[in-house]
């Protein structure tokens, strides 16, 4: 309970000192400590694949605990060469990873600057990311609103949302896709070397569309989605298509020229169907 009167007394200390905006990202947490606006982080990771690959089931697993507001460091604390080719592929899948959280931060050991990635085409793909969140900020407003209403996770395991459907748990456990908002399913790619990934995708919806192509695909079923660097592989419920454009559009008209165009986040649309 200690981080959860922490906080509270963070909060009503700011507030006292005439201080009402701020927010408190701390090393420890407790469940629902985010009415105090206060955040916790992973701690000091490793910048590794295998780090952002545990990442993905500890966001999970804290935000079902009940700390809605989690996040990491993007790229790794510790370690990490913005030299090493290794590690400008592994900067850009992070950043890929980090478009689902709760708040979306960069922070490590090293100068974290993006124009300092020894590979050009890196810098670029992480400028694009960034501007990719400016996109989705109405879709993560909207989702973090629904949070601190009824205490449903911006992330969560896939059997949350659709309990009927065996095939989900495994999906989750095996694959590491999860729910990101109302309507979204993200793949993050954890691994190097990688331009493709198998995704399950959960009977319920009539359908899923990749956001990438504007491919959909019948649900109940596992299909293969190309991933290249750059691109985190996200899928749209085709029941829920209507909402999650207008809060990608409404994102990019919120942020002009920051904001990366609506059909390069997601095509708009049910999408162009696939057997």
């Amino acid at each position: 309970m200690f981080p959860f009167w922490h906080t509270l007394s963070v909060q009503e200390g700011l507030h006292l000192e005439g201080k009402e905006d701020v927010v408190t990202i701390t090393r420890s947490a407790w469940a629902g400590q985010a009415r105090h606006a206060a955040a916790t982080w992973s701690g000091d990771t490793q910048s590794t694949f295998a780090s952002l690959a545990v990442s993905v089931p500890a966001g999970l697993n804290a935000q079902l605990s009940g700390i809605s507001w989690w996040t990491l460091d993007i790229g790794g604390y510790s370690g990490g060469n913005p030299s090493d080719p290794t590690f400008n592929r592994l900067i850009v899948r992070w950043f890929e990873f980090g478009l689902t959280l709760p708040i979306f931060r960069q922070h490590g050991q090293r100068d974290t600057e993006p124009w300092l990635l020894s590979n050009h085409t890196s810098y670029e793909l992480v400028v694009q990311l960034i501007k990719t969140r400016y996109s989705l900020t109405e879709f993560v407003s909207s989702a973090l609103n629904q949070t601190a209403a009824t205490m449903l996770p911006i992330m969560r395991p896939l059997p949350w949302d659709f309990p009927g459907d065996p095939d989900t748990g495994l999906a989750t456990a095996a694959e590491g896709a999860y729910l990101f908002g109302e309507g979204l399913l993200a793949r993050p790619i954890v691994e190097d070397n990688t331009d493709e990934v198998a995704v399950y995708l959960p009977k319920g919806p009539p359908a899923w569309i990749d956001c990438a192509s504007g491919k959909s695909y019948p649900s109940g079923q596992t299909v293969t989605i190309p991933a290249p660097l750059g691109t985190l592989p996200l899928l749209k419920r085709s029941d829920m298509a209507a909402s999650v454009d207008a809060l990608i559009a409404a994102g990019v008209a919120k942020y002009p020229g920051k904001a990366l165009p609506a059909e390069q986040v997601c095509v708009p649309g049910s999408g162009v169907s696939v057997a």
